[in-house]
């Protein structure tokens, strides 16, 4: 299988360091990649590959062709808020928090994608959540 899924490496993101309450750290994403750079997880996340199809009405071959791909997100996050003084209506406070999903980037021009997550938290909250973006700024 020849497809990749990308993943944005750089050694700024290994400068975070873990202190409490925030349980992010170095040696996790070290973990990550490691597990992504398997090689049985080449193509997983990638539903439909990077795909060129030219539209045959449109004559002018700058505008008569659209690049694609549809890829998997699986996501989850977690963090634990403190407050020593927290607003006793504050149900959110001293507290582990966390949320998980599900979601389909279509990916086009430029890296444009439109992005729909469905997403849960531990309060069992849920939603359907649309996104358009370019997931890269320029600096």
């Amino acid at each position: 299988m020849n497809s990749r899924t990308g993943v944005v490496r750089h050694d700024l993101y290994k400068e975070h360091l873990a202190n409490f309450p925030h349980v992010e750290s170095p040696k996790r994403l070290e973990v990550i990649y490691s597990m992504l750079d398997q090689a049985d997880m080449e193509g997983k996340f990638e539903l439909i590959k990077p795909t060129t199809k030219t539209i045959p009405f449109i004559k002018m071959e700058q505008f008569n062709k659209v690049h694609y791909a549809i890829y998997v997100n699986l996501f989850a996050d977690a963090g634990y808020v403190h407050n020593e003084f927290p607003n006793p209506t504050n149900t959110m406070v001293n507290n582990w928090q966390f949320s998980t999903g599900i979601g389909l980037d279509f990916v086009t021009y430029y890296d444009q994608v439109i992005r729909i997550d469905y997403a849960i938290n531990r309060y069992r909250e849920h939603g359907i959540f649309f996104h358009l973006e370019t997931p890269f700024s320029r600096w």
